[in-house]
């Protein structure tokens, strides 16, 4: 900052002082004025020339006139004299205020962790604090001084158009400001620049306001990463969910079906036995019955740990059959199905996460909502998959911070397939759960992985 900018109090003092020389002069003058008169005999000239002309002129009555001017004169002087010293007084406080808010200024400017500078229209450095030196990695303020800021600039940073925005709007907001400094250190700042204009609003300079953000946007980078890592890791334990309930369902028909096949074919025979006890006919024929529940019971899990008609008729057909087979006999509510699009073309991946969020939306509805129509909607319109869960049940409170392990699975099942999750729920007025899949953003993003 020049120091001419923010003059001192022995700067004041030395004006006042020039002041008082300059009412020095009037007993200075009256001396001199003494001097030359005694030298000359002024007084006694001018006193014979008043006597031959008194009575004429009444010049006798001039002392005095002269004396009460004088007087008059002297109390004049006096009271300017006063008003002058309160005036000096006043201003002197002015000045030492306007001292001391320079003074704060000066050093909020200085002391501020944020970088500050006045830059020229053509990008000169007129002024900077040391944060701003520090992005240009120069040591002291003053060294900056005359560089020009574009030659710190990164390509993509056009001065002309930070200028050209300032003029049309007064000031402009740089969301992104890449800064590259002397030694090589690259600086991103978010910043603001504000123009000063002449009285003919031309634009004369601007000044920067610059806060360095490197170490957040490298944060966000890296959390940027992480959550792609995250939404990788989820994924890949999404599908080996999906390929161990494969083998469980497997070893369930292949093991399971098989060994309760075989127990209900021995039963059978036991009660074509010639002579067997009726207590023991009633005891096989019931041993038969809980076998084919527990088949149906077994086929009803193997359904739902993999279900067989996505692997064999395909998505929309497994959807179907999904919905149509969910409601059990004592259930009240009514279940409707829609769908559009070419939905058995989808990839695996998609279908089966497709499959499992209809069938956790679902398990939801029937269990929590207390609804009288659930309908599924399910439309693939270009490259966008849209699945929409709705009921007309009780609703729930979308503020509590606990809103079932359900929804959770949900939401993060569309994340780590690269699609937005929304809900949207009253009391009174059911739930309404919205997804949004894009398939071809999904499938480059599986192939890269």
């Amino acid at each position: 900052m020049p120091k001419s900018l923010f003059p001192t109090i022995p700067d004041y003092l030395g004006n006042r002082k020039r002041v008082l020389r300059e009412f020095a002069w009037v007993p200075i003058t009256f001396l001199i004025a003494f001097g030359v008169s005694a030298y000359f005999d002024i007084s006694e000239r001018i006193a014979a020339w008043t006597q031959q002309t008194a009575d004429h002129y009444n010049f006798d009555e001039m002392p005095h006139s002269l004396l009460i001017s004088a007087i008059t004169l002297c109390w004049f002087a006096w009271r300017r004299w006063q008003e002058a010293n309160q005036e000096i007084t006043r201003r002197l406080e002015i000045e030492k205020k306007l001292i001391s808010e320079r003074i704060q200024f000066q050093t909020l400017f200085n002391e501020n962790l944020a970088g500050n500078a006045v830059v020229s229209k053509q990008g000169l450095i007129l002024m900077c604090n040391p944060s701003f030196a520090q992005f240009l990695e120069i040591s002291s303020p003053e060294q900056a001084l005359g560089s020009n800021l574009t030659d710190y600039f990164k390509k993509e940073t056009s001065w002309e158009n930070i200028v050209s925005r300032i003029q049309l709007a007064k000031k402009a907001d740089i969301g992104e400001l890449s800064i590259i400094g002397i030694y090589g250190k690259r600086t991103k700042a978010i910043a603001r620049a504000v123009g000063h204009f002449d009285e003919a609003d031309m634009l004369t300079s601007l000044h920067l306001f610059a806060a360095d953000v490197t170490e957040l946007k490298m944060a966000e980078s890296e959390i940027s990463e992480l959550l792609k890592e995250n939404n990788y890791l989820l994924r890949h334990a999404l599908d080996l969910q999906e390929e161990e309930r494969r083998n469980i369902a497997r070893d369930l028909h292949d093991d399971l079906g098989q060994y309760l096949n075989a127990i209900k074919a021995d039963t059978t025979n036991i009660i074509k036995t010639d002579g067997l006890p009726d207590d023991a006919s009633l005891l096989a024929k019931r041993i038969i019955s809980h076998s084919d529940h527990i088949y149906r019971s077994a086929r009803q899990i193997m359904h739902r740990l993999r279900p067989v008609a996505l692997d064999e008729l395909g998505l929309s057909a497994a959807i179907n059959h999904l919905v149509s087979t969910w409601r059990s006999p004592d259930e009240a509510s009514t279940y409707a199905l829609n769908m559009t699009g070419p939905l058995d073309s989808l990839d695996e991946h998609i279908a089966i996460n497709t499959y499992r969020i209809i069938q956790e939306g679902l398990t939801n509805a029937s269990r929590h909502a207390n609804a009288s129509m659930i309908t599924v909607n399910l439309n693939l319109v270009d490259v966008t998959l849209a699945i929409q869960i709705q009921d007309d049940g009780q609703g729930m409170d979308l503020g509590k911070p606990n809103k079932g392990l359900g929804l959770v699975g949900m939401r993060e099942r569309i994340k780590s397939i690269g699609g937005k999750f929304d809900i949207s729920s009253e009391s009174g007025k059911g739930v309404n759960i919205n997804a949004h899949i894009p398939i071809k953003q999904f499938e480059e993003s599986f192939n890269a992985g």
